[in-house]
Order: structure tokens, then C-alpha cells, then sequence
């Protein structure tokens, strides 16, 4: 159930419990059929695609710590000049800890955004995605753990006037949650009501410079 964020440093020395090796084989397997999935696909339309790996010193969403242990985290995102605004995910986090295996989890995500009213000053910028999450080790009620999640959200980077190179941005996030099958956990919600800002520093005018 990704937040698609997480506490983590890409390419960091892991130390500490030895990866299992099957498990790095499936990380491995699931990032060459995704780059076989793109090349066959480019083939035919113009289709980009985006790699990520981080290593997570802890996988966090929502608050809620996942295993509460280190993560490999991977993913490919494709996107189509056929589709503009669309964009298709496939992320997955495996547990450092293999003892934590049953907190593997495999996300399908499709997003979709765009903006509204361009550099007017009631300009929206909106974002979705639907999240179908799956846990392989994870059994509840003889069932793999698995749910749905959805987003949807949206920004007004231009209604509060700022001085050139600073910004204040209100924003509205609303996120909702299932299980497939139905007793695997209780469904639920989450609002956000965010206010960001992006404050340039200018070092050269610092005193101590």
C-alpha cells in the first residue's frame, strides 16, 4: 500500500542481515521483464520509461511503518505520447530482512493528471491514481494479502501571490483503501490538507560567506 515515498537512500552500502539470494533473483526478474515489456512495446508506440532503485532504511506510508525493517525498493514507470497524462507503475519493495518476508509487496499503479486554467491565476494542478497492492507472503483468511487503494488530489500553485522565486502552494489530497476479498482488513480513509512552500536559500549573501 505504497505512499510513494519513503525514508530511504538510493545505492547505499547495505550492511547488517545478508539479502536473501532469492530474493534479489526476483527483484532481478521483475526489473528484466520490465525492461522486455518496454522494449517490445517501444517497438510499436512511443513509449518512455523511468527506473528506480532505492534502498529504504525504513518503508513507511501513511504513518505506518512496513515491517519496520530496511527495503529494496524498484520500480518502472511508462508513459505514451498516445496518452497524455497517463503514466502505468510497477513497484514492488522487498524486505533486507528476509525473517520479514510476509511484508513483500508488489504495487500496479495507474495515475493520471493534468492541469487546468495554465498560468492563470486559479490554475489546478490535479493528480489521481488507482493502486491495486498485493503481499505473495502475506496470508489472511487463506488469501494472499491484497487491496485497492485511490487518490485523488489537486494544487493552486498560482492563488496566493508570492515574490518571484518563492511560492505557497494550498493543496487538497484524498486517499482511500479496500481489501479484495473482503475481511481481510477494514477499509479506510485519509484526508490531507496541505500548505508548501518552497523557500529559496541564498548562501552567497549569507554573512559567514
Amino acid at each position: 500500500m505504497r505512499n510513494h515515498g519513503s525514508d530511504g537512500q538510493r545505492f547505499q552500502t547495505v550492511t547488517g542481515a545478508p539479502v536473501d539470494e532469492s530474493a534479489m533473483k526476483t527483484s532481478l526478474f521483475s526489473l528484466f521483464a520490465g525492461l522486455v515489456l518496454t522494449a517490445t512495446a517501444t517497438a510499436a508506440t512511443p513509449i518512455s520509461a523511468t527506473f528506480d532503485y532505492t534502498f529504504a532504511t525504513r518503508y513507511v506510508t501513511h504513518g505506518f511503518n512496513v515491517g519496520d525493517t530496511q527495503a529494496h525498493q524498484m520500480s518502472v514507470a511508462l508513459t505514451s505520447d498516445c496518452l497524455p497524462g497517463f503514466k502505468f507503475t510497477y513497484w514492488n519493495s522487498l524486505t533486507h530482512d528476509r525473517d520479514l518476508k510476509a511484508n513483500d509487496e508488489h504495487d500496479f499503479i495507474l495515475h493520471y493528471g493534468r492541469t487546468f486554467l495554465e498560468d492563470d491565476a486559479w490554475e489546478i494542478a490535479f493528480t489521481s491514481y488507482i493502486d491495486y497492492w498485493w503481499y505473495p507472503n502475506n496470508t489472511v483468511n487463506g488469501e494472499d494479502l491484497q487491496g485497492m487503494k485511490y487518490h485523488v488530489g489537486g494544487s493552486l500553485p498560482n492563488v496566493i501571490p508570492m515574490p518571484e522565486g518563492y511560492n505557497l502552494v494550498p493543496g487538497y489530497n484524498y486517499y482511500h483503501w479496500h481489501d479484495v476479498y473482503g475481511g481481510q482488513f477494514p477499509s479506510g480513509a485519509v484526508h490531507e490538507f496541505l500548505l508548501r512552500s518552497d523557500i529559496p536559500i541564498f548562501i552567497s549573501d549569507a554573512a559567514w560567506i
